[in-house]
């Protein structure tokens, strides 16, 4: 199959030929693999009229084809210009997008520092309302509370003089351990049962404006209102604690090295126990803690 006009046909293999009246198929020339257009001689002889009209022929064929070439790159050359163009506009955009979002972190920096500055400021007037605060806390320091006045059930428990404000228990915890302090049987703030309490070990939290060594002396009403003691207690006390470190605080806490009571089961009777703790004949806290 070939590309015809009225009169003249090439070939696929690039023959242009003609077709006569009477079905006879005439080869007048070739197109070679350069382009150009070489005469097939018919008989020693060469149709220069038939060489003329392929040769325009082969001339429109070509000038189709470029005008064709020329179309498809213009139309690929326009859309790579539009997408060139989006990807422009699209990068315009981001930039815009990025400047405003500057300017809007630089407007919150400026802020956040204002902020700053303001509670840096408000910080620096609460350091020195605290610094006078505790010069004054110093200098008059809070007299220690009146002990809880005991139950009904405690009637025999008299009330006692108040230390002088200077070393300020100001709580006491209980654990219940084995004669080993270390082997904790119920620690602090756990319930301690009559069939499990054995040791009763105490620590304390404190206050204090002085710095040296104490001796604490301690007082335990059993739930009978009956001051525990052994051979070796002082007189009037359960036991005491001797050469505690005190420092100057107003958040100290101490653990009691030695626990005091029994190995033997039902030592400690149910019931609301109490513990006192004095230091040179003064009263200083008491607590009260069940026994289940």
């Amino acid at each position: 199959m070939g590309i015809s006009s009225s009169k003249y046909q090439i070939s696929s293999e690039g023959v242009i030929f003609s077709i006569e009246d009477d079905g006879t198929i005439v080869r007048i020339a070739r197109i070679s693999e350069k382009g150009k257009i070489e005469p097939i001689r018919k008989h020693g002889k060469v149709d220069e009229e038939a060489i003329s009209e392929a040769t325009h022929l082969s001339l429109n064929f070509f000038l189709m084809f470029f005008l064709i070439i020329f179309a498809v790159a213009t139309v690929i050359l326009t859309v790579l210009w539009l997408d060139e163009k989006s990807d422009r506009e699209k990068q315009t955009f981001e930039i815009e997008k990025l400047r405003n979002n500057s300017s809007q972190t630089e407007l919150d920096l400026r802020e956040a520092e204002t902020k700053l500055a303001v509670s840096t400021q408000e910080n620096k007037d609460l350091e020195v309302k605290l610094e006078i605060c505790g010069k004054r806390l110093f200098n008059n320091p809070p007299k220690q509370e009146e002990p809880p006045q005991p139950k009904e059930t405690e009637t025999k428990i008299p009330t006692y003089e108040q230390d002088d404000g200077l070393f300020t228990i100001t709580s006491i915890e209980v654990r219940n351990t084995t004669e080993n302090p270390k082997n904790i049987i119920s620690d602090f703030g756990e319930r301690i049962t009559s069939d499990s309490a054995k040791f009763l070990q105490l620590r304390i939290r404190y206050a204090s404006y002085i710095y040296g060594q104490k001796v604490l002396d301690v007082k335990i009403f059993d739930a009978n209102g009956h001051l525990r003691s052994g051979t070796n207690s002082k007189e009037n006390y359960t036991y005491s604690a001797k050469d505690i470190d005190v420092f100057r605080t107003d958040a100290g806490s101490y653990l009691f090295k030695t626990s005091w009571g029994s190995s033997n089961t039902g030592f400690w009777p149910k019931g609301r126990t109490r513990i006192e703790i004095w230091s040179d004949g003064k009263f200083l806290k008491a607590t009260e803690f069940e026994i289940y």
